[in-house]
């Protein structure tokens, strides 16, 4: 997906930015920072701010010990074309569906080590 079209879903204004590198060269998206491109090996990687929108590619539900509803583990792919593991929130004790549509609500770096999502409605 070029990365004009990464920038046309406007990002909500509680979320923070969630960046990625991008190959200048053939266009691969990586979440982790890298010297060169994982594909081609080019070092024109080039800094940009997903807008967190994206779909449930795995899920695994995580039980808490005390019986409560625990947490959904998840692996996202974002509309920019990278995957991001991390967790959403807002699903209680329902599973959340693979393709079910996310948007990022924390980055690492605010308090947390992994990412955070909620479910979007349809």
């Amino acid at each position: 997906m070029p990365a004009a079209a990464a920038r046309s879903v406007p990002p909500t204004d509680t979320a923070p930015p969630l960046r990625y590198q991008r190959c200048g060269w053939c266009a691969a998206a990586d979440f982790l920072p890298r010297a060169l491109c994982r594909l081609c090996g080019s070092d024109d990687l080039v800094w940009e701010e997903s807008a967190g929108a994206g779909y449930v590619h795995h899920a695994v539900a995580v039980p808490r010990a005390d019986r409560r509803p625990g947490q959904h583990a998840v692996v996202v792919a974002l509309d920019e074309g990278f995957q991001l593991p991390g967790v959403v929130v807002g699903a209680a004790a329902r599973p959340v569906p693979v393709d079910a549509r996310v948007r990022v609500v924390s980055v690492p770096g605010t308090g947390r080590r992994r990412p955070v999502f909620r479910l979007v409605r349809p």
